[in-house]
């Protein structure tokens, strides 16, 4: 059928929300969003009557409901699935290059412990389970040449139109409907504007069930969210990672050795789809049935050498950080026993480097490692002895209202003279 053909025939167009959609010439299975068709067009260019109106089949909206093979559904009752159909062609087969791929990712590469079978169950969990929860995976390497965004392209032919590539520019708009309805979003070396803001907003996405989707001139929609993400990166400061948060597998990835570089690598892959896919479908899974309350694969997972660097050492940097301040506190005065504070003021206070912890995470060390006085829910007050962090504060005018924490200075080691002439041995 020509395109000129495919347009004037009636049922290639839906109904939806009042306005008319035609389905996409180059792929009929999705519809074409771009193509603009008002009641000019409808009779003058595409020679309707404005009575086949109601030949149209009718839907109230849209809707984002994955399945593959049989599960899937072009239509949702009365709504319209923008979840694509994929066109898979599962055959038994050889995979040696996307075999390469995954265990230079994912195997024990020098850096990182073997978790082949993990990254076969997070396919596997996309195919048969494309609804449930999955941790967000982060691949990162300080060099080029390591192939972290070949698992993108993997996984693009994979899962076709439903997987999306997105700038950081693009991830922070306002108008969010290019990812929202999408099973994959891959960041591809994100550089935000506002890193904090994403950090809690990618941190909310992975296990949010639900997403207001916003599309222009239209009214935001609630919609269902099954969104997977991958990130690659050369850069760790990209965003914050908090120790207590269990939602990122983050693995670091070494260099391909130059011996090992195949310039048809990305045309083997894709050649290599449909041998993978089944056996994907094939295989017996290492995890079966659902580990965790909220994702599906075990939290032993995000155990790895990725995590400590990214993750672990930010942590431990920042509490550092804050002992080194409230050390300097102490020495500066003798008669300081007690440093008073609120949270807020201490964050402010203290001079963090590159990447500020976040407040949750200070408040546990403070807590478990440090044994501050944490406030109840009435006002305390500061007593002798007890001094405010922050020098010339007011804090009778706080009091009435302030709930403070207290660190003592007998739990530093803030005593010990390096010119004690006792150690020095003969």
């Amino acid at each position: 059928m020509t395109k000129q053909d495919f347009y004037r025939t009636l049922t290639n167009y839906v109904y939806i929300n009042n306005e008319v959609y035609c389905l996409d010439y180059a792929d009929p299975r999705k519809l074409n969003t771009s193509l603009k068709i008002n009641d000019r067009t409808w009779t003058k260019q595409l020679r309707f009557r404005q009575t086949d109106y109601e030949d149209l089949p009718v839907f109230r909206g849209f809707v984002s409901e994955p399945g593959h093979g049989d599960d899937y559904q072009q239509t949702v009752g009365d709504q319209w699935n923008l979840y694509h159909q994929v066109d898979w062609n599962p055959k038994a087969g050889e995979w040696p290059t996307i075999h390469k791929l995954l265990n230079h990712l994912y195997g024990a590469n020098g850096v990182e412990a073997d978790q082949l079978e993990e990254i076969y169950d997070y396919h596997t969990i996309m195919m048969r389970h494309p609804k449930h929860k999955l941790f967000a995976r982060v691949l990162y390497s300080h060099t080029q040449g390591t192939a972290k965004s070949a698992l993108a392209v993997l996984e693009s032919h994979m899962f076709e139109a439903n997987y999306v590539k997105l700038r950081a520019d693009q991830f922070e708009e306002k108008y969010n409907s290019i990812w929202a309805d999408r099973l994959l979003i891959h960041l591809d070396e994100p550089a935000f504007n506002q890193p904090k803001k994403m950090s809690r907003n990618i941190r909310d996405f992975i296990t949010t069930p639900h997403v207001s989707v916003r599309r222009m001139n239209t009214d935001a929609i609630e919609s269902a969210f099954h969104g997977k993400f991958l990130i690659t990166t050369n850069d760790t400061n990209f965003m914050s990672f908090e120790d207590s948060d269990r939602r990122y597998w983050i693995r670091e990835v070494p260099a391909i050795a130059e011996k090992d570089m195949d310039p048809m690598f990305m045309t083997k892959i894709q050649q290599e789809v449909n041998h993978y896919l089944h056996f994907l479908l094939n295989r017996e899974m290492k995890y079966s049935e659902k580990q965790d309350g909220t994702f599906w694969l075990p939290r032993q997972v995000l155990y790895t050498e990725g995590n400590s660097k990214l993750v672990g050492d930010n942590v431990s940097d920042a509490n550092s950080t804050l002992v080194e301040h409230l050390e300097d506190w102490f020495l500066n005065d003798k008669a300081r026993k007690v440093c008073c504070f609120k949270i807020d003021d201490l964050m402010q206070a203290v001079e963090w480097g590159r990447k500020e912890p976040s407040k949750s995470d200070i408040k546990i060390f403070l807590r478990e490692k440090l044994g501050a006085q944490m406030p109840d829910r009435t006002p305390n007050r500061i007593n002798k002895g007890e001094h405010y962090l922050l020098p010339g504060t007011d804090y009778f005018k706080l009091r009435r209202q302030a709930r403070f924490i207290k660190v003592e200075r007998s739990q530093f080691n803030l005593e010990v003279d390096i010119f004690d002439t006792g150690n020095i041995k003969a």
